[in-house]
């Protein structure tokens, strides 16, 4: 049995693969929100890695309350 492709939901064009790897990234941090430590942990590894920057690094650091973690 053959069936028609399933049109595209998302508009055709560029992908932005960086775009889609920081907001992984950033997901991946909200998920450790219960362990502080690990959360800090997460942020300066994405920020070695250049996910962050260094205004982005504070700026999580600071809302989410890990300058001592």
């Amino acid at each position: 049995m053959r069936h028609d492709p399933i049109p595209s939901q998302r508009e055709s064009g560029a992908f932005d693969l960086k775009a889609f790897a920081k907001r992984t990234v950033e997901q991946g941090i909200l998920a450790a929100s219960d362990d502080p430590a690990e959360m800090k942990f997460r942020i300066m590894l994405a920020r070695q890695h250049g996910h962050l920057s260094d205004d982005e690094t504070r700026l999580w650091i600071t809302q989410h309350g890990l300058e001592a973690a």
